[in-house]
């Protein structure tokens, strides 16, 4: 989800630019979650069943991709840190 001129919008990957996952009358806050992911990566390891791929509150870090510089919580709350964080996982906590 992107705020932009005083709404907020979906935000897609090219091939599916101008798709919509949500329409009028649900709530639109997202909360700033990660919808889908374009992995780089043909080893990505997924999380195990039940196991969060990642989060970053109030300096703690957590989920199957948490490693501190490289986690996947730090790069979904800045996409400018940790842009390797695919290639750290917890090894207990992925497939």
């Amino acid at each position: 989800m992107t705020n932009y001129n005083g709404g907020t919008w979906e935000t897609h990957i090219y091939d599916y630019k101008h798709s919509n996952i949500l329409f009028e009358g649900v709530n639109q806050d997202s909360g700033n979650m990660t919808w889908a992911l374009c992995i780089p990566s043909g080893t990505f390891r997924w999380p195990l069943e039940e196991h969060i791929i990642g989060t970053a509150k109030g300096g703690v870090i957590t989920g199957a991709y948490r490693e501190n510089g490289h986690a996947f919580g730090q790069w979904a709350a800045n996409r400018n840190k940790a842009q390797d964080w695919y290639l750290h996982p917890t090894i207990t906590e992925v497939y």
